[in-house]
């Protein structure tokens, strides 16, 4: 677990500043961002604190899935959130934000399909992992885990899945940057992790425009 000073040729201090994130801890190779940010959480670290690696080795999906996570591809990313409302609307919620943050990378428009997966047509670009910690008088913590596959191309992908996984970079037809993806994505969750979520009309009325099932028989 080898710790690291410098994420996408900038130092940590100014990601943390630039993000609005509590703290930031990248790592080259982890096994989970989800499980190093839940042990960060438990010791008491703030919401807002962000943890990022280059590499999983054990990172997952809904129910368990193992999700590929290779080095320096995607953008592996876990957020330690507090909330203080209701906690069960956050994937959607994050979903959305990360939805509308890819907007200014691809020419096509990121959909949502329900519970945690980003997706276009049929394709899945990334998921949304929240996990909690609960305590007698209601949520502890939030750990909220984003995985968005990048700089992918088909080949990067592993056989099994590799006709129904896309990245940003298959679907730009161009490579991003990914320091520049981080700087849309993180702040956005940042965002929505702020405040308790509520869902008013106009926020429903992105939702719906986002529903990868919308229409669907």
């Amino acid at each position: 677990m080898t710790r690291l000073e410098v994420w996408e040729g900038r130092p940590l201090a100014e990601l943390t500043r630039d993000w609005g994130a509590a703290g930031l801890h990248a790592f080259r190779r982890l096994g989970s961002t989800n499980d190093l940010a839940r042990g960060l959480a438990a010791a008491g670290s703030a919401a807002g604190t962000v943890v990022i690696a280059e590499e999983q080795v054990a990172g997952r999906g809904r129910v368990g899935r193992a999700w590929s996570s290779p080095p320096g591809l995607g953008l592996w990313v876990s957020v330690v959130a507090r909330p203080t409302g209701d906690p069960s609307f956050l994937p959607l919620c994050v979903g959305l934000a990360v939805a509308e943050a890819l907007d200014a990378f691809l020419p096509v428009s990121v959909r949502l399909k329900w519970p945690n997966d980003l997706v276009v047509e049929r394709s899945k670009l990334g998921g949304i992992l929240c996990e909690g910690s609960w305590e007698a008088g209601g949520t502890g913590f939030v750990i909220v885990g984003v995985g968005l596959n990048v700089l992918h191309t088909a080949s990067d992908f592993p056989a099994e899945i590799r006709d129904r996984a896309t990245s940003l970079a298959i679907l730009a037809g161009a490579a991003p940057d990914r320091g520049a993806v981080a700087d849309a994505v993180v702040p956005a969750i940042l965002r929505v992790l702020a405040g308790p979520p509520a869902l008013t009309p106009e926020l429903l009325d992105r939702l719906g425009a986002r529903d990868a099932l919308r229409g669907s028989a």
